[in-house]
């Protein structure tokens, strides 16, 4: 299920807020990507199995002056926002 673009800009306004508090000070970029894609197996002149696939992804950019680091999930829960934002803070400052 692909986003609509208001969806879409409430995940990245909610995203942003877990990395505000993750990050403090920090430079945040967002990227939220989606990808589908199918397939069809014939056998025999018929269809044997078909299926989808529906990937979205994010990304994660956090800048500390000269320093920057990006982490990527493809899980969009609350947990998994903070845990990477606060995994790309750390190497950010490193």
């Amino acid at each position: 299920m692909a986003y609509a673009q208001a969806e879409a800009r409430r995940q990245v306004d909610r995203i942003l807020g877990i990395c505000k508090r993750s990050a403090p000070g920090a430079d945040v970029e967002i990227e939220l990507r989606h990808r589908q894609s199918g397939h069809t197996r014939f056998a025999c002149n018929e269809v044997s199995t078909a299926g989808e696939v529906e990937v979205i992804e994010l990304e994660l950019r956090l800048t500390y002056g000269q320093r920057s680091a990006a982490t990527q999930i493809s899980q969009l829960d609350d947990a998994s926002v903070h845990a990477a934002a606060e995994r790309g803070g750390r190497m950010a400052r490193i």
